[in-house]
């Protein structure tokens, strides 16, 4: 293994997130929080640094080609731990400890959601776009953004984006990988911007609108207001964000065919996606009907109109996006669905963790036959359009 084949990529991707840390500077000007600048200059001059001086230990060396799947795997499992130290440098400048910047910067990154936040007030709003950004950042994967932004990782791309996809066959939407990655973040941006629209229609306000539809695409869970999305008091919204959790679930190489290749009767034929529907409906359906039956009077007294809505709001936040992705919004009051939460949990588990989704549910029924690898390659195994 040579270090020159780690240290240059990984300094380039460096460098391109300290450029990326520059954006949180533009809200911090539009919201006067002249105080929110120096974190993110800080970040950006620690990880520009960083970067280039691992370029220089590397020789500044560009040619990639002959990158082995090995050193590409070390080089993504190496992008996670150092982005999230780099991502936890402007929390430290609003007095939280090392760790606990670090463990928030993971948690944004790999869409995790859990934070160790408890008062939102001393928060600017700098500070909550960060977060949200970092989580739509790592929704996509890093890695498959700068494979799509960076000609320099044109042939190399191809082991670490496969290096971070977790699916276990290979779905190409274009023959080269660079394009492929393109197809997957214009699904991604495409889906955000319309959530945001569609929010900001609904009377969400912009800034917030924004960071939920980050969080909610990337299946994360962070909210810039205290109480996520039950604080806001819309049915609207709720159903919106709703829908595109469903949809951020799903295969985005598939979503690609459907809404530039105009393939409709691809989404309907595919059997990863009628799986991953009837899983969704089946089961909220399923927690439905156990709350009627385990119902306390709690919950006997809600509006009927709140009903489904709130059943199948809930129930997403445990099974949807991926096929059980649990995203994890503390929008609902889940003292009343204690029972049946115990019960139906289980199947939750975000498919970055390693957890169950449609697609794995399927081998070796579908595809190719089991003892039989698919056509490519063993080193093509990966499916690059499910979620990294």
């Amino acid at each position: 293994m040579k270090l020159a084949s780690i240290f240059n990529p990984l300094g380039i991707i460096l460098v391109a997130l300290g450029i990326i840390m520059l954006t949180p500077i533009s809200v911090a000007l539009l919201a006067r929080e002249y105080g929110s600048i120096l974190p993110f200059v800080v970040a950006c001059g620690v990880s520009v640094a960083l970067g280039l001086i691992l370029q220089w230990r590397g020789g500044f060396s560009r040619d990639f080609d002959e990158l082995r799947r090995s050193e590409g795997m070390l080089i993504v499992s190496l992008a996670w731990v150092v982005t999230g130290a780099i991502g936890g440098i402007p929390y430290l400048f609003y007095d939280l400890g090392p760790i606990d910047a670090y463990f928030e910067s993971i948690s944004g990154f790999t869409t995790t959601g859990a934070t160790i936040l408890k008062d939102f007030a001393p928060y600017p709003k700098t500070f909550f776009f960060w977060r949200s950004l970092s989580q739509w950042l790592g929704g996509m994967g890093i890695i498959v953004l700068f494979v799509a932004v960076l000609p320099q990782f044109a042939v190399a791309g191809r082991q670490m984006f496969f290096a971070e996809a977790p699916g276990p066959t290979e779905e190409k939407v274009t023959p080269r990988i660079t394009h492929t990655a393109k197809a997957l973040w214009l699904v991604y941006i495409l889906l955000t911007v319309l959530e945001v629209i569609l929010l900001r229609v609904a009377g969400m306000p912009l800034f917030d609108a924004v960071c939920n539809a980050f969080s909610t695409l990337a299946a994360g869970g962070f909210s810039p207001h205290p109480q996520s999305i039950m604080g806001y008091q819309s049915a609207s919204a709720t159903w919106i964000i709703t829908l595109f959790m469903f949809l951020a679930g799903g295969n985005f190489a598939l979503q690609y065919r459907v809404l530039f290749q105009g393939k409709i009767r691809a989404l309907l034929h595919n059997e990863e996606f009628r799986l991953y529907a009837t899983i969704v409906v089946l089961m909220s359906l399923l927690l439905c009907a156990a709350l009627v039956v385990s119902g306390t009077a709690a919950f006997q007294r809600r509006a009927a109109r709140r009903f489904f809505p709130d059943c199948l709001d809930h129930h997403h936040h445990r099974l949807c996006l991926g096929g059980f992705r649990t995203l994890g919004r503390p929008g609902t009051d889940h003292s009343l669905y204690r029972d049946a939460d115990r019960r139906l949990r289980r199947f939750g588990g975000r498919r970055r963790q390693g957890g169950a989704g449609p697609v794995r549910a399927q081998i070796p029924q579908t595809g190719d036959r089991p003892g039989r690898a698919p056509q490519g390659g063993a080193a093509d195994q990966d499916r690059p359009g499910d979620r990294a």
